[in-house]
């Protein structure tokens, strides 16, 4: 199982607060691709949450949790209710049959 976000995850906060957020790595637009390398079967489950932000110290606090403090939060209207698209990746029948975890723990697959 993985988890990840869609590119627009939270784009309505980034756009407000004028930031340009790079699209993550593993995403819900290409995690399936990714993880069929690896896997036999992988399921996608897109799922939709929306977070609230009722006035500037809770976005402010928000984005300082994330690493994003200092942005000028002003001329955001609020109450400031944004989506979020978390997706969940099942991911069965591994094609490998070990792989390194890390350099002490080893994690074998059975079929």
């Amino acid at each position: 199982m993985a988890v990840t976000i869609g590119n627009d995850h939270l784009s309505e906060l980034w756009s407000a607060a004028g930031i340009r957020m790079e699209p993550p790595t593993f995403s819900r637009e290409n995690g399936e691709g990714l993880l069929a390398h690896f896997f036999d079967h992988v399921e996608r489950h897109d799922l939709e949450a929306w977070a609230d932000f009722p006035d500037r110290e809770v976005a402010k606090a928000y984005l300082g949790s994330v690493g994003l403090s200092g942005m000028d939060l002003d001329a955001i209207s609020y109450p400031l209710e944004v989506r979020g698209t978390p997706t969940v990746f099942v991911a069965t029948k591994s094609r490998c049959a070990t792989s390194r975890a890390s350099s002490t723990a080893r994690i074998t697959t059975r079929s």
